[in-house]
């Protein structure tokens, strides 16, 4: 079996001719508590509430005092004056606590749940997210993938013209944003993240003038303006990331939404991911759907991954190793796992014989073989990796 992940196994984007990205180029914020409540909605509606009744309790006072008494407005507004603030707003908190409490809930139940750093638009019913770190549109698609989305394609021109409410923050930085729209199939056959074809469609309408230009690239943007434009795939932009609410699914087995995890041992859900990627893409893909590289923290937990890895068929990923969430990046020899901690190798054992523990890569980053045991390789080579993440977030 050969020690390193095969030479040449390329990932997607070099397969395609393009280059990946590098160590310096990876990076993803990702919140804390990427599926805890949504407690602003319960703020918006009760602040909407408490607001409503602030302006309008005085009127409807006004009002009800003239009917009662049978006196002009003017009268009315006179009596209540001279009362003073105190017995103007005297009852007002039944009314109150019921209002801002019903808006709360209403407000709460109108939201559908998905991620707290994806923005829902109820006028789209779809959830959408900015990336403002720019990276070429191959990693732009991995990194949306990750977090259970895929590019941004509008699905009508409305739909384009709000777009650049979403990418304000960017729009004196860049051209624009990539969207899920390519021609890497066949050139100037234009067609979405989905396969279907631009043309003869609405989508067909929001080319710029003058676009799309021959050899201005293979991939597509979008301007602030909501119109598209060719642009070169290994050239970085941000990106926008969206996904309809009707796709939205919770699994309670492991607290996500995302149906690629699996509950493995110690109550700890797992990914294996089989399309090859760099030790630094690996970590951000990890990142990005909520969870990290894996770390192996008991026998149980090494031979689950080993027979996760066994199960791989050879003929889609024929390499003989898989990385984990460890390197000596910091200084060599000396092992950190992704979350900061010294490796504890005495639950699995290093596999001596290979000649990639040795090497002189100034990059050398930890994995798994299929013999179940640790090794390492070079960090820019492409190979598959595990993913894991607490099957309780809370």
């Amino acid at each position: 079996m050969p020690c390193e992940c095969d030479q040449d196994k390329m990932s997607e984007a070099q397969v395609l001719d393009k280059p990946v990205t590098n160590e310096g180029s990876v990076s993803v914020r990702m919140p804390t508590h990427a599926f805890s409540h949504h407690w602003k909605e319960f703020a918006c509606g009760g602040g909407s509430a408490f607001c409503n009744i602030l302006i309008s309790y005085p009127l409807n006072k006004l009002i009800f005092r003239q009917m009662m008494h049978g006196v002009e407005a003017t009268f009315a507004l006179h009596q209540l004056k001279k009362e003073g603030l105190v017995f103007l707003y005297r009852g007002m908190l039944p009314p109150l606590l019921q209002r801002s409490l019903s808006m709360s809930l209403m407000f709460e139940a109108a939201r559908p749940k998905f991620r707290d750093d994806y923005r829902y638009e109820k006028a789209f019913d779809a959830f959408y997210k900015l990336h403002t770190e720019p990276f070429d549109w191959y990693q732009a698609r991995i990194r949306c993938e990750s977090e259970g989305s895929q590019l941004l394609v509008p699905i009508s021109l409305d739909e384009a013209d709000s777009i650049p409410l979403l990418i304000a923050p960017i729009l004196t930085r860049f051209e624009g944003v990539f969207v899920g729209v390519h021609d890497l199939y066949s050139e100037r056959s234009f067609v979405t993240i989905e396969g279907s074809s631009l043309q003869d469609t609405i989508l067909d309408l929001l080319w710029e003038l003058q676009q799309p230009l021959h050899s201005g690239g293979r991939c597509v943007a979008m301007r602030r303006n909501g119109r598209l434009f060719v642009h070169p795939c290994n050239q970085h932009l941000p990106f926008a990331c969206k996904l309809p609410a009707s796709k939205v699914k919770y699994f309670k087995e492991c607290d996500t939404y995302d149906s690629r995890w699996t509950l493995g041992p110690n109550e700890t859900c797992y990914i294996t991911h089989i399309e090859p990627q760099t030790w630094f893409e690996g970590y951000s893909t990890c990142l990005g759907a909520g969870g990290h590289l894996t770390i192996l923290n008991s026998k149980e937990e090494a031979q689950y991954i080993q027979d996760a890895f066994k199960q791989v068929d050879q003929h889609m990923f024929p390499g003989d190793f898989a990385f984990l969430g460890f390197s000596d990046l910091f200084q060599r020899y000396h092992y950190r796992t992704v979350l900061g901690e010294s490796l504890d190798d005495t639950r699995v054992s290093w596999d001596f014989k290979c000649p990639g523990n040795f090497t002189k890569f100034d990059e050398r980053c930890g994995g798994f073989r299929r013999s179940g045991l640790l090794s390492t390789t070079n960090c820019k080579l492409p190979c598959m990796f595990f993913c894991e993440k607490p099957a309780n977030d809370g």
